[in-house]
């Protein structure tokens, strides 16, 4: 398939390798809107997009989703799963209409062992790309919680001044008031205007 010499990952295989990779694999189309599989799931393939795009999704504690990534043409996606043997960890659905190859992971490993010298270009190739993902996630995740802080100071600070506002007065006095409870000690509160 002409098509996957494009692929980076696959960009350094010779031809008779890359026909072996590509007998390997499933061509599948999915329309827009559809989940190709949810966070938790077992994980036994990999994808390469073609066509279209996919949407990578994580859970929030308050029951929203949050998109981490967006997969595009010639890219892959979800072969942590066949390394780690782990559950899924995102949901990943189609943005648009959407062809990808699907590669299980037994015949990936079959694929390594009957081709070890090509099997090693198309890992390293993957490590490159998923290190590279896991900075730039790393990264989104230390600037949300950065935002977060950020977020959290303003709430209870005043802009102009800088000092803490009634917001924060408020969350203290609860909890010096539990913990003085708690602690079986009184307490005592001066107030100046």
């Amino acid at each position: 398939m002409a098509v996957l010499k494009n692929i980076e990952i696959l960009s350094s295989l010779k031809k008779k390798e890359l026909d072996q990779f590509a007998s390997l694999m499933k061509k599948e189309t999915y329309t827009e809107g559809e989940t190709l599989f949810n966070e938790g799931d077992a994980g036994d393939c990999m994808f390469i997009v073609l066509s279209g795009a996919v949407s990578i999704n994580v859970n929030l504690a308050d029951g929203k989703t949050l998109e981490i990534a967006e997969i595009t043409e010639g890219n892959f996606f979800g072969e942590m799963s066949i390394f780690d043997s782990v559950p899924r960890s995102a949901t990943c659905s189609t943005k648009a209409n959407t062809q990808v190859m699907r590669l299980k992971g037994d015949d990936f490993y079959r694929y390594i062992r009957s081709n070890p010298e090509a099997g090693i270009k198309v890992m390293h190739r993957m490590l490159e790309i998923s290190s590279t993902r896991l900075q730039n996630t790393g990264a989104f995740l230390a600037d949300m919680v950065t935002w977060g802080e950020q977020a959290r100071t303003r709430a209870i600070t005043d802009d102009f001044t800088g000092l803490y506002n009634r917001r924060f007065l408020d969350d203290a006095m609860e909890d010096r008031i539990s913990e003085g409870k708690s602690n079986g000690h009184p307490v005592s509160v001066v107030m100046v205007d």
